[in-house]
């Protein structure tokens, strides 16, 4: 009966214990990652000889040993029952979001078209001040380009350039957003407009974002960007030139920006705002 001294032995037990606890969250990965259940052959063995000392306690009456183990065995249980379900809620929920993301990028193919306008509430640092200063819900804007089967959003962030559709949605507050597009768009965007507007967009390809809000085409803010690409293209000024003057500078998160980033305050700068592009009479709303 040595196999059983063996298997009463403190050592082998909290061996036992401690190698299922190791165990456990590498089988977890290796099945999430791989669907391999491989390694339940080497755990199931295991889990089965430490319920056999258990029950070797129980049947010679060594209650103390057996409560004490059996206590480390059911924290051990509910701790990976805690893991799992944390895991598979975890999983679920990616999935649940993987598939709503699916389904909204497939119905906004069906609708929007190049040359059409994105606006969304960013999660930038900023974002708060620029709605606040314009009273609005948006902060973010882009132009949507469509290159065969493939989805973009020219913008203004870090520097100008295009960003994949789904990437920029999940960018934003929510991954909630709005898709506008000029009236009459079947005369305005024709194949020789878009070709323009893509034209006026390279120009600026690669230009840095301006955090200054400066009316120059040496940097880019978001909604500049936009308005100066379908005014340079088509002549079409979307939402009304503001000076600086016209906005409310008195937020503390406007005040923070603009002590942070030392802007020195010209009252005369010309300003657009991606709600004052939003607003704009000559857009109406495809998505959202």
């Amino acid at each position: 009966m040595k196999f059983f001294k063996i298997l009463e032995s403190n050592v082998t037990i909290l061996t036992l214990i401690f190698t299922l606890v190791t165990l456990f969250p590498v089988w977890l990965a290796f099945f999430l990652i791989y669907g391999n259940l491989f390694l339940m052959y080497i755990y199931v063995p295991l889990f089965l000889l430490l319920l056999t000392s258990m029950l070797i306690f129980s049947i010679r009456k060594k209650w103390k040993k057996f409560f004490v183990y059996i206590s480390l065995i059911a924290l051990f249980s509910f701790s990976s029952y805690y893991l799992i379900s944390k895991i598979g809620k975890g999983i679920s929920d990616a999935y649940q979001y993987s598939y709503q993301m699916d389904s909204k990028i497939s119905e906004m193919k069906g609708l929007v078209q190049n040359g059409d306008i994105i606006f969304q509430t960013s999660t930038s640092p900023q974002s708060l001040a620029i709605q606040k200063v314009t009273n609005s819900k948006y902060s973010h804007m882009g132009i949507i380009y469509v290159e065969g089967d493939y989805y973009y959003v020219y913008e203004a962030i870090n520097k100008v350039k295009k960003t994949n559709l789904r990437d920029w949605i999940e960018r934003g507050e929510n991954s909630d957003c709005v898709v506008k597009r000029i009236k009459n768009a079947k005369n305005i965007l024709s194949k020789s407009n878009l070709l323009k507007i893509k034209k006026i967009g390279e120009k600026y390809l690669g230009k840095n974002y301006d955090s200054h809000f400066e009316w120059s085409n040496e940097k880019m803010y978001c909604s500049e960007l936009v308005w100066k690409i379908y005014n340079e293209s088509m002549g079409i000024e979307i939402g009304e030139l503001k000076e600086l003057k016209d906005f409310d500078l008195s937020h503390k998160e406007s005040k923070k920006i603009i002590d942070e980033r030392k802007i020195k305050i010209n009252p005369y700068e010309k300003v657009i705002s991606p709600a004052d592009m939003f607003d704009s009479d000559l857009l109406t709303t495809i998505y959202k």
